[in-house]
């Protein structure tokens, strides 16, 4: 169970929320369908003329691609830092790795 209060990691209701999307790829090597999440900012547009700064975040051990977003809060942590101008609004890529 998360505090609430002033962390990071906690959802604000004034900011707004980027999106997670699950895709899958078909890895020839394992010979199975992996997982990954991409995290895009709210209002992201893809025709900006200025590309987005692409971050890719591995997980643990013993986590999945999940990890970032459902334990770490990732995409809430960016959103926060995006909208108090702290963070430039990029796209975050989770893979299994």
């Amino acid at each position: 169970m998360l505090v609430p209060g002033g962390n990071p990691w906690t959802p604000r209701p004034e900011v707004e929320r980027g999106a997670v999307a699950r895709h899958f790829f078909r890895s020839a090597i394992a010979g199975d369908d992996r997982q990954y999440l991409v995290y895009t900012p709210a209002h992201c547009d893809p025709t900006r003329q200025k590309p987005y700064p692409v971050l890719y975040l591995l997980h643990g051990l013993f986590d999945d691609a999940d990890a970032w977003t459902q334990v770490g809060a990732a995409n809430v942590i960016l959103d926060n830092l995006i909208a108090q101008g702290k963070a430039e609004p990029m796209i975050v890529v989770n893979t299994l790795g």
